[in-house]
């Protein structure tokens, strides 16, 4: 039985250790750096951290295996070298988007946090021992639920940068009835997504960790995703989900860049942003091809004996609970959720990794 920190409390946390109650006999705590009585509530232990305090971070660590991070910026960085400090054998960082050497593209105001936490990863892992693993899904299919992102308070590399994280901030707004499509001159080939759900994400490392308990044979990066798909492919799944067709608006990589100079000029960050999102999109940051994918079958097929796996279109629909217009309030359907306590297995005994 390993013991396992969880850092963070948002939605994507909140699946993980669902899972983890479910299917692992693994001991788990929360560090966040306020109290959370929901989670209390669940029978999950949630420890308050100072992330600003390395010897105290170091010191709540002390005896854990594995740190699976949900949080991003300095925190995650500090979280890091403490984790090392205290002989965390495993590291699970958030950043869940797109593959590992595409990442420093995806947004400009991102590359400098990304870089420095892969060279953090690194140079524990030679010096400490620390291994770390990623866990690259592509987009979140949150990303275009009810409030986007930030109503499932996921934290991505990408989603810290403002805007990214709203409702309709990326190619497609289904309430409104918008799409901004990037498209390349004289390219025969359209941009590919990835996608997968959060809850389909946790499900999947969790199922990793219960597979493969030597995790000193993972992978530097785990790849996978539930639905690959053409943007147009992504647009037409929103029509038929909103019930009328949503109009495009077409853009280049080169008026996307303009845009970024001009929004960077302007101290305009929301703009540069979303912008540098749909660019990294045009580049491909957010697409692998199948042969990329290496998390075990044995995996998949663990993952998903209880529940098979969530396919966009399906799942677009039950979280939308009326068809998504400029003049309706729709809202997220509780299939959005983290299931509740009462269906899990956890007990105070699950929840159990002390600080020391």
């Amino acid at each position: 039985m390993m013991k396992i920190a969880i850092a963070g409390t948002n939605g994507l946390a909140q699946f993980i250790a669902y899972y983890l109650s479910q299917i692992t006999s693994h001991s788990f705590i929360f560090l966040s750096t306020a109290t959370n009585p929901g989670l209390k509530e669940r029978d999950w232990q949630v420890l308050v951290v100072p992330y600003d305090n390395q010897s105290s971070l170091s010191y709540i660590l002390r005896g854990v295996d594995v740190v699976i991070s949900t949080i991003s910026g300095e925190a995650q960085l500090a979280l890091v070298d403490a984790a090392a400090t205290a002989q965390v054998r495993h590291f699970i960082p958030s950043g869940f988007s797109g593959p590992q050497q595409c990442a420093p593209q995806m947004v400009a105001a991102s590359t400098n946090e990304w870089q420095s936490l892969i060279s953090r990863l690194e140079h524990h892992q030679l010096e400490s021992s620390m291994r770390y693993t990623i866990f690259t899904c592509g987009i979140f299919y949150e990303q275009f639920c009810p409030g986007g992102l930030n109503a499932m308070q996921i934290s991505t590399i990408t989603s810290q940068n403002a805007g990214i994280g709203e409702e309709g901030a990326f190619l497609v707004d289904l309430r409104a009835g918008k799409a901004m499509i990037p498209v390349t001159p004289g390219s025969q080939q359209e941009a590919v997504i990835c996608m997968t759900s959060a809850r389909d994400t946790a499900r999947y490392l969790v199922a990793a960790m219960q597979t493969y308990k030597d995790m000193t044979i993972w992978p530097n990066e785990f790849k996978f995703c539930t639905e690959r798909m053409t943007v147009s492919e992504l647009l037409n799944t929103c029509s038929r989900v909103r019930g009328a067709p949503i109009p495009p608006t077409f853009v280049t990589p080169q008026h996307l860049q303009k845009t970024i100079n001009q929004a960077q000029s302007a101290s305009n960050g929301r703009l540069r942003s979303n912008m540098s999102q749909l660019l990294a999109c045009a580049e491909g940051a957010f697409d692998f091809s199948p042969t990329d994918i290496n998390l075990p079958a044995t995996v998949l097929a663990i993952a998903r004996t209880e529940e098979p796996a969530e396919h966009f279109e399906e799942w677009l629909g039950s979280v939308w609970t009326s068809p998504p217009s400029a003049d309706t309030s729709a809202t997220a359907s509780a299939s959005l959720g983290v299931p509740s306590h009462e269906t899990s297995r956890s007990s105070s005994a699950k929840s159990g990794t002390k600080s020391r």
